[in-house]
């Protein structure tokens, strides 16, 4: 990858009379070590903040506007999702995505249950509920420095 990128930009619309602009969304991480954020001027793309060492840590870049995110309430691992087949997931070790095998069904909410164990998926009409491995108790998942 070249650095610098060009993240994906929208201005806002002129004529419209409070436009959305700054930050829309932010969610803390279940240690308070991260934080991630989005800008409504750029809706594709998620930033993940180390708190602790005042940095930031990933820019997640998608094609479609990014919808919901939500932290794993036991372990530093972010879940999201753009309104396609696809879960989105970040750790401190890397990004990868997982494709939701059902027909016609386009992520548009999601939430975690509270041992982190099970998400559930919400699409417009139907629902599923996901499986999550937990992840081991390795330094490379824990954000204990």
């Amino acid at each position: 990858m070249e650095v610098p990128i060009n993240l994906p930009f929208q201005k806002p619309p002129a004529e419209k009379p409070n436009p959305k602009q700054g930050i829309g969304f932010s969610s803390w991480s279940n240690d308070s070590q991260y934080i991630c954020t989005r800008n409504d001027s750029m809706p594709t793309v998620l930033w993940v903040w180390n708190i602790r060492q005042l940095e930031l840590t990933a820019i997640l870049v998608q094609k479609d506007p990014i919808r919901v995110a939500a932290w794993d309430p036991t372990c530093t691992r972010l879940v999201f999702c753009t309104g396609s087949t696809h879960l989105y997931m970040w750790t401190p070790s890397g990004a990868f995505c997982v494709h939701v095998p059902l027909p016609q069904f386009s992520i548009i909410d999601l939430k975690w249950n509270s041992d982190g164990s099970c998400l559930l998926l919400k699409d417009k009409d139907t629902f599923c509920c996901a499986a999550v491995p937990l992840l081991p108790e390795s330094s490379e998942y824990s954000s204990d420095e």
